[in-house]
């Protein structure tokens, strides 16, 4: 069996990534264990940093085709209603939408990204573009947007769960009919939240009510509403590049 050695390095380890200095044992590929101290043997890492691998849990990588164009924009500006995303979007070939997307990719498993959770606009077919040049590396969590109230199934059966930008522009009917749908397949549910503006209590609400399996942003909750995600044990990913580069505000 293959064993890789490296030693006098600087170990993150643990859920709280705490530092060891010792060596690191990799046999088959798989992590065998974790010697404290200084060790002679194996490769002498001297003293460079060894972690786990990122997880980024909130992307949008179809935007790639046009991110540069972003740059100075505030954000209803980006996603808005007829924003320069969508129209970059609907003006580029699907040919270089996918080769920046594949480049983006390649990015991320340069500067140690092992997986990413996509929010998938476009429906079954943005799906099934994502799906097409995706390579396993990273790994791609894909979760979609129906464009349509008609096509959460269709949807469902093609990703890994749904993504929603946010409540508005659902009725409550509608929003429990997409919960009930991604939980009866065991799927992931996620939504953004508080990006732009604070959420009123009935807002928060129809969000729990969803029973989602973590939620984006959050940049305007209260202390309360920060406090509840935590009682409840629902995760919230923070953006703060995102936020700060579309004047979205601090989390």
């Amino acid at each position: 069996m293959a064993l890789i050695a490296l030693s006098n390095a600087v170990i993150l380890e643990g859920e709280e990534l705490s530092p060891t200095v010792g060596q690191l044992r990799i046999r088959d590929g798989m992590i065998e264990k974790i010697v404290r101290g200084s060790v002679r043997r194996g490769d002498d890492m001297r003293m460079n940093l060894i972690m786990p691998p990122f997880v980024n849990a909130h992307t949008h990588v179809m935007d790639s085709v046009a991110k540069e164009g972003y740059l100075g924009k505030r954000l209803d500006e980006v996603v808005g209603e007829n924003g320069e995303k969508f129209k970059a979007l609907a003006l580029s070939p699907d040919a270089q939408v996918r080769r920046a997307a594949a480049k983006t990719l390649e990015d991320m498993i340069r500067t140690g990204t092992l997986a990413h959770c996509d929010f998938r606009e476009d429906g079954v077919r943005g799906v099934k573009m994502l799906r097409e040049i995706s390579t396993g590396r990273p790994v791609s969590i894909i979760l979609g947007r129906p464009t349509h109230k008609n096509e959460t199934e269709a949807v469902l059966r093609a990703a890994d769960g749904i993504g929603l930008p946010s409540v508005d522009g659902y009725t409550t009917s509608e929003l429990r009919g997409i919960a009930d749908e991604v939980h009866r397949r065991g799927k992931t549910l996620a939504l953004h939240i508080a990006e732009d503006r604070p959420y009123a209590e009935d807002e928060m609400g129809k969000v729990l009510r969803m029973h989602p399996k973590f939620l984006v942003h959050g940049t305007h909750l209260s202390e309360n509403q920060l406090a509840l995600l935590a009682k409840k044990g629902i995760p919230l990913v923070f953006c703060p590049r995102s936020n700060h580069l579309l004047g979205a505000g601090e989390p």
